[in-house]
């Protein structure tokens, strides 16, 4: 018992280490994307980040907009095109954000903002990563959910 809370202490702690960034990428901006679940709440989120200096160059995705990436996406899969309906995707913000604030930043939002389903912040290539095609999706942090208390609604 006491040697998996350490390695699971260990782990969380090696976790909120941050990494040294490749230096081709560093000063550039990491993407953070917010995801909500209707155009009327991305809409309002945008409001409410408005005057976010920490956010630049806000694009919103409608639903519709979305799905119509998603077809671009998998056009070689028109099963799946097939299968997956408009509403089921979610609309989103996407900001472009510091390197070194990405991460805390996308934790703070979704902590602040309890419309958003998910925050995510992708970040530059860590220094030594070998690159492949999905090496920025590597870089991707996942904001976690705030926990509800015990006595609030929906619990």
């Amino acid at each position: 018992m006491i040697i998996v809370a350490v390695v699971l202490v260990g782990m969380q702690l090696s976790k909120n280490k941050e990494p040294e960034l490749e230096p081709a990428c560093a000063d550039k901006p990491a993407r953070l994307t917010l995801y909500v679940e209707t155009d009327d709440q991305m809409r309002a989120l945008a409001g409410k980040l408005s005057g976010d200096r920490r956010l630049s160059d806000p694009q919103l995705e409608t639903k519709a907009k979305a799905y119509e990436s998603f077809q671009k996406l998998f056009k070689d899969q028109p099963e799946l095109v097939k299968l997956t309906r408009q509403e089921a995707l979610p609309a989103s913000i996407k900001a472009s954000v510091s390197q070194d604030e990405a991460n805390a930043l996308a934790t703070e939002i979704q902590a602040r903002y309890p419309e958003i389903s998910r925050a995510v912040a992708i970040r530059c290539p860590v220094k030594g990563q070998a690159p492949g095609p999905g090496h920025w999706d590597d870089n991707a942090f996942t904001a976690p959910k705030p926990s509800t208390s015990a006595g609030s609604p929906g619990k």
